[in-house]
């Protein structure tokens, strides 16, 4: 890979919204971080064995198609499961246009494969940190027009930490869903 190739990392996100402090694909990127070392260390003081470089590794990379393809808003990139597999059959095309080895573009693809706790975590905390974002948003700098994108990504969080149950037991459960909580009791 000729490194003058790398992916632009001044993308912006949340195409389609309007938001007080807008946010670049790198400004998640160290978001997510700093919330994957936070929820490694509390895991870990439960017992429950965390890959941390692992995790910080899948979130370096998981929105390198997001730096190259742009931010596709939401409710079209996942409106329906065919367009959203058509997505991601661009965006590894445009990952290979820009030649990335072949492992690094296997390692993107599955960054957030929930077959380790470190790609189930990396899946959990990138949606905990849109949620943080928009958070931030309606609730700290007032703006309401992200409301209702707001209260969708909330019931998507719902959702991803239900799984944990089953994935990786109650623990796991107990403690994700404890962070949720700060979000959905929210008056």
């Amino acid at each position: 890979m000729h490194y003058s190739r790398m992916a632009p990392i001044g993308v912006m996100r949340f195409s389609g919204l309007f938001l007080i402090r807008p946010e670049s694909v790198p400004d998640h990127a160290a978001c997510c971080t700093t919330l994957a070392i936070m929820v490694a260390k509390d895991l870990r003081a439960l017992g429950i064995v965390v890959n941390l470089e692992n995790l910080i590794y899948r979130i370096s990379i998981h929105d390198i198609p997001e730096a190259i393809t742009s931010d596709v808003v939401r409710p079209l990139k996942y409106h329906h499961p065919a367009l959203t597999k058509e997505f991601k059959l661009a965006e590894s095309a445009m990952i290979r246009s820009f030649g990335y080895p072949e492992d690094i573009i296997e390692d993107i693809e599955n960054a957030k494969d929930e077959s380790t706790i470190e790609g189930y975590l990396m899946g959990v905390i990138d949606a905990l940190q849109v949620l943080t974002k928009l958070y931030e948003e309606l609730y700290v700098l007032n703006n309401k027009s992200v409301e209702g994108e707001y209260n969708s990504v909330l019931n998507l969080v719902h959702e991803v930490i239900e799984k944990s149950k089953d994935l990786y037991g109650d623990e796991v459960y107990t403690y994700l869903n404890s962070i949720y909580l700060t979000f959905s009791n929210h008056e």
